[in-house]
Protein backbone atom coordinates (compact mmCIF):
# COMPACT_ATOMS: atom_id res chain seq x y z
CA UNK A 1 0.00 0.00 0.00
CA UNK A 2 0.98 3.70 -0.94
CA UNK A 3 1.50 6.07 1.88
CA UNK A 4 0.83 9.81 0.93
CA UNK A 5 1.16 12.19 3.71
CA UNK A 6 1.50 16.18 3.70
CA UNK A 7 5.37 17.22 5.06
CA UNK A 8 5.68 20.31 7.13
CA UNK A 9 6.00 23.14 4.76
CA UNK A 10 9.76 23.51 6.64
CA UNK A 11 10.80 19.95 5.20
CA UNK A 12 9.23 20.77 1.66
CA UNK A 13 11.41 24.07 1.73
CA UNK A 14 14.66 21.62 3.12
CA UNK A 15 14.36 19.09 0.11
CA UNK A 16 13.58 22.32 -2.22
CA UNK A 17 16.94 24.22 -0.96
CA UNK A 18 19.34 20.24 -1.41
CA UNK A 19 17.75 19.60 -4.68
CA UNK A 20 18.85 22.79 -6.34
CA UNK A 21 22.28 22.92 -4.60
CA UNK A 22 22.67 19.48 -6.02
CA UNK A 23 21.22 20.62 -9.27
CA UNK A 24 23.60 23.75 -8.95
CA UNK A 25 26.68 21.43 -8.51
CA UNK A 26 29.43 22.35 -10.54
CA UNK A 27 29.99 18.74 -10.90
CA UNK A 28 26.54 17.65 -11.71
CA UNK A 29 26.12 16.01 -15.31
CA UNK A 30 22.36 15.74 -15.93
CA UNK A 31 23.16 13.23 -18.93
CA UNK A 32 24.57 11.05 -16.58
CA UNK A 33 23.74 11.87 -12.72
CA UNK A 34 20.08 12.49 -13.25
CA UNK A 35 17.96 9.58 -13.77
CA UNK A 36 14.38 9.68 -15.39
CA UNK A 37 12.10 7.12 -15.52
CA UNK A 38 10.77 7.22 -18.45
CA UNK A 39 7.99 4.15 -18.33
CA UNK A 40 7.00 2.08 -15.62
CA UNK A 41 5.79 -1.86 -16.03
CA UNK A 42 2.50 -1.96 -17.66
CA UNK A 43 1.97 1.37 -19.01
CA UNK A 44 0.71 1.75 -22.27
CA UNK A 45 3.18 3.34 -24.92
CA UNK A 46 -0.13 5.09 -26.65
CA UNK A 47 -1.17 6.66 -22.90
CA UNK A 48 -0.99 10.50 -22.93
CA UNK A 49 -0.03 10.62 -18.83
CA UNK A 50 3.31 8.88 -19.17
CA UNK A 51 6.40 10.30 -18.89
CA UNK A 52 7.69 9.54 -22.31
CA UNK A 53 5.04 10.81 -23.88
CA UNK A 54 5.15 14.31 -21.57
CA UNK A 55 8.36 14.64 -22.28
CA UNK A 56 7.77 14.03 -26.24
CA UNK A 57 4.77 15.99 -26.40
CA UNK A 58 6.59 18.89 -24.30
CA UNK A 59 9.84 18.44 -26.83
CA UNK A 60 11.78 18.60 -23.44
CA UNK A 61 15.35 16.67 -22.73
CA UNK A 62 17.19 16.11 -19.21
CA UNK A 63 18.49 19.54 -19.39
CA UNK A 64 14.66 20.80 -19.58
CA UNK A 65 13.52 18.39 -16.72
CA UNK A 66 16.56 19.98 -14.20
CA UNK A 67 14.95 23.89 -15.30
CA UNK A 68 12.06 22.84 -14.32
CA UNK A 69 13.67 21.36 -11.10
CA UNK A 70 15.26 24.20 -10.17
CA UNK A 71 12.13 26.39 -10.87
CA UNK A 72 10.15 24.39 -8.38
CA UNK A 73 8.59 26.06 -5.48
CA UNK A 74 7.11 25.58 -2.31
CA UNK A 75 3.80 26.63 -3.43
CA UNK A 76 4.00 23.96 -5.95
CA UNK A 77 4.05 21.43 -3.61
CA UNK A 78 1.06 18.44 -3.43
CA UNK A 79 2.15 15.49 -1.10
CA UNK A 80 4.96 13.26 0.30
CA UNK A 81 4.53 9.60 -1.32
CA UNK A 82 6.46 6.56 0.75
CA UNK A 83 7.61 4.35 -1.73
CA UNK A 84 5.17 0.97 -0.78
CA UNK A 85 8.08 -1.39 -2.26
CA UNK A 86 10.57 -0.45 0.29
CA UNK A 87 9.86 2.19 3.03
CA UNK A 88 13.90 2.41 4.06
CA UNK A 89 13.82 4.13 0.98
CA UNK A 90 13.65 8.03 0.66
CA UNK A 91 10.26 9.48 0.12
CA UNK A 92 9.03 10.80 -3.42
CA UNK A 93 8.20 14.79 -3.11
CA UNK A 94 5.60 15.84 -5.32
CA UNK A 95 4.67 19.14 -7.00
CA UNK A 96 2.09 20.54 -9.59
CA UNK A 97 2.71 22.30 -12.33
CA UNK A 98 1.69 24.71 -15.49
CA UNK A 99 4.20 23.80 -18.27
CA UNK A 100 3.35 24.96 -22.00
CA UNK A 101 -0.47 25.21 -20.65
CA UNK A 102 0.07 21.55 -19.29
CA UNK A 103 -0.75 20.42 -16.20
CA UNK A 104 2.19 18.05 -15.03
CA UNK A 105 3.03 15.72 -11.87
CA UNK A 106 6.58 16.07 -10.65
CA UNK A 107 7.83 13.17 -8.26
CA UNK A 108 11.37 13.76 -7.09
CA UNK A 109 13.83 11.85 -4.50
CA UNK A 110 16.89 12.34 -4.12
CA UNK A 111 19.10 8.65 -3.52
CA UNK A 112 21.60 8.01 -0.89
CA UNK A 113 24.34 8.93 -2.59
CA UNK A 114 25.33 12.44 -4.63
CA UNK A 115 25.32 12.87 -7.67
CA UNK A 116 22.38 10.47 -7.89
CA UNK A 117 19.13 11.46 -7.85
CA UNK A 118 15.42 9.81 -9.31
CA UNK A 119 13.08 12.06 -10.87
CA UNK A 120 9.75 10.87 -12.47
CA UNK A 121 7.97 13.71 -14.48
CA UNK A 122 4.39 12.80 -15.52
CA UNK A 123 1.76 15.13 -17.11
CA UNK A 124 -0.73 15.06 -19.99
CA UNK A 125 -0.60 16.80 -23.30
CA UNK A 126 -4.27 18.31 -22.12
CA UNK A 127 -4.82 21.65 -20.57
CA UNK A 128 -5.80 19.35 -17.44
CA UNK A 129 -4.38 15.82 -15.89
CA UNK A 130 -6.68 12.76 -15.41
CA UNK A 131 -6.84 13.55 -12.01
CA UNK A 132 -7.68 16.30 -9.87
CA UNK A 133 -5.09 18.07 -7.51
CA UNK A 134 -6.43 21.18 -5.22
CA UNK A 135 -3.15 23.68 -5.17
CA UNK A 136 -2.15 25.92 -2.42
CA UNK A 137 -1.23 23.31 0.44
CA UNK A 138 0.59 25.97 2.03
Amino acid sequence: MIRKVISPQEEVQLFLQALKELLLEPKFDPASDLDILMSKQGESPTDPYTTVNTMLDLNFDKGDVVKQLLALQVADYLETVYDSKDERLPPFYTFGKSIQNNDVYIRSRQKFVYPFIMQDIRSSSFPTLNWNYERGVF
